[in-house]
């Protein structure tokens, strides 16, 4: 009868132990995916790799790979083209910094490759989507050139 009792307390203590691993686990990966999540948000204009990134996280590359395409759902390059993109919109669409100071703030350095990239995700060329926010800026001040206030779009 003790040795029941002993066997099965032993089973549940494995049990509870392997459990514990489980979650220790699983809040180390996310605590290293959200560091690497955050760097990326920090550093996506620099030239990064994926074998840095899986150092960074303590995993291999491959299985850092398939752990960052788990949680956000597509590839760590994919992010960061993501990200790139989604920066150069917003300075396109805040002002005149050329295509080629927007292409290097985004992290490519030519303005080439950052014209092609940026047409296949978002559909236009940098200078068309600069010249529709542009449009689409007036549009929503009732016509009036943000810069001058005025209707004439700054032709005085």
């Amino acid at each position: 009868i003790y040795h029941d009792l002993y066997v099965n307390l032993y089973t549940t203590e494995i049990a509870l132990h392997h459990y514990r691993n489980q979650q220790t686990r699983k809040d180390q990966t996310f605590d290293s995916m959200g560091y690497i999540f955050t760097f990326l948000d920090e550093n996506f204009s620099q030239d990064i790799c994926l074998d840095t990134l899986a150092e960074l996280s303590g995993y291999s590359s491959d299985h850092f790979r398939h752990l960052f395409k788990r949680k956000a759902g597509i590839s760590p390059k994919q992010y960061i083209i993501q990200k790139r993109i989604e920066h150069a919109k917003l300075l396109l669409a805040a002002g005149d910094t050329s295509i080629s100071h927007v292409a290097q703030s985004c992290g490519m350095s030519d303005g080439t490759q950052f014209t092609l990239l940026f047409k296949k995700y978002v559909g236009v060329t940098p200078s068309q989507f600069r010249k529709e926010s542009k449009c689409s800026r007036m549009w929503r001040n009732g016509g009036k050139n943000e810069k001058t206030g005025s209707g004439n779009h700054g032709l005085e």
